[in-house]
């Protein structure tokens, strides 16, 4: 519903005329639609919270003298019967974390206690430019994915076309250069030092704690597989949730040779650490 506030002084107020109302309205229409689309993308919001924005946005209105739009509110039994929310408890931490994001901006209450809200976008541009950065970051790993793939199929038909003209009792036995008893090393060298970690951040082969931090500003070497590139980013990770997006995103760059531990200790320092 919407509330009795309105947006403009106590003096009069020229009334706009058709062509200007109109434009508003598309102008508002637009509005919602944007909106709704940024808090969809950012992974802050709960899907409470975005279906108690659509049960509000669906009582958004202009008012005509200001061409402005009028706060709106919605008692908890409507947004649980036109959102699909469960409970009221549900539909008050939703009110409590529109406030605390921004999208809704306390206007009071009705004479019967209803919270009033004025809907905003503060987020949009941010948001519209991670939306972006994923895209670009799925693309990246969707073709590092199928470089991977394309390599491994070149590996298999050259061996096979090797062994059906040479027979496979012909192949000659390869003996390592490093020492009879290389069976027993890391056989992965990625040529950083101690342990031949993979990582390059800690010494984890042990299960401990690590002892001493290991070149966290120098790139990490590009994983052989994407089953080995997710195990990378998950120790990196620490039990700490990149979600979907960024996890693509920082897994290309290290399919790319890009990637620092830092990296990713810095992502966590700005949006904050969650589990």
């Amino acid at each position: 519903m919407t509330a009795a506030l309105r947006y403009y002084p106590a003096e009069h107020v020229s009334q706009p005329t058709a062509e200007e109302i109109a434009k508003a309205r598309s102008r508002l229409m637009a509005f919602k639609w944007q909106l709704l689309e940024t808090m969809n993308a950012d992974r802050r919001v709960t899907d409470a919270l975005l279906k108690a924005t659509i049960v509000l946005c669906g009582y958004l209105t202009l008012d005509e003298r200001t061409l402005k739009p009028i706060a709106v509110y919605a008692a908890h039994n409507k947004m649980r019967a036109r959102g699909g929310i469960k409970s009221k408890e549900t539909v008050k931490a939703a009110r409590r974390l529109g406030v605390e994001l921004g999208y809704w901006i306390d206007r009071g209450e009705t004479s019967k206690g209803v919270p009033i809200y004025e809907l905003a976008n503060p987020h949009s541009e941010r948001i519209a430019m991670a939306v972006h950065d994923l895209e670009e970051a799925y693309k990246e790993e969707d073709a590092a994915r199928k470089q991977i793939v394309r390599g491994s199929s070149r590996r298999v038909t050259k061996i096979g076309t090797h062994q059906k003209q040479q027979g496979t009792n012909n192949w000659p036995d390869r003996v390592p250069d490093f020492g009879p008893n290389y069976l027993r090393t890391d056989l992965r060298d990625y040529s950083l030092g101690k342990g031949a970690n993979p990582l390059g951040v800690y010494d984890l082969t042990d299960g401990g704690s690590p002892e001493e931090p290991l070149r966290a500003d120098e790139p990490l070497p590009v994983p052989k597989s994407d089953t080995e590139a997710a195990e990378i980013i998950e120790r990196l990770c620490a039990g700490r949730s990149l979600g979907m997006g960024f996890t693509a995103y920082f897994k290309a760059r290290l399919a790319k040779g890009l990637l620092r531990p830092a990296d990713i200790e810095k992502h966590f320092q700005e949006v904050g650490e969650t589990v």
